[in-house]
């Protein structure tokens, strides 16, 4: 019985993995600008300066990117800069 619940549990976190993908960012102007926004709010917090500084070398990489018609590039930066920027410590 105790594997069983285990089992569930565990496909349960798998299913919930899909649906937080779907909501990663893309190399456009609004996701741009989503990120610009986030690290405005960084800024707003000293405890924020570590995060702050790696999102935003993050953005100018993706900007980089972009810049070269690399759309897959400059969406994965673009990720990694909201993924620091949600890292707190």
């Amino acid at each position: 019985m105790l594997k069983i619940v285990i089992a569930a549990s565990v496909v349960a976190l798998f299913s919930v993995s899909p649906a937080l993908a779907a909501s990663k960012l893309k190399c456009n102007t609004s996701s741009m600008k989503k990120v610009d926004a986030m690290i405005g709010e960084a800024m707003k917090d000293p405890a924020m300066k570590k995060q702050e500084t790696m999102a935003m070398e993050e953005v100018k990489m993706a900007d980089k990117f972009k810049k070269a018609g690399d759309k897959k590039g400059c969406a994965m930066h673009l990720n990694m800069a909201q993924e620091s920027l949600m890292k707190h410590g």
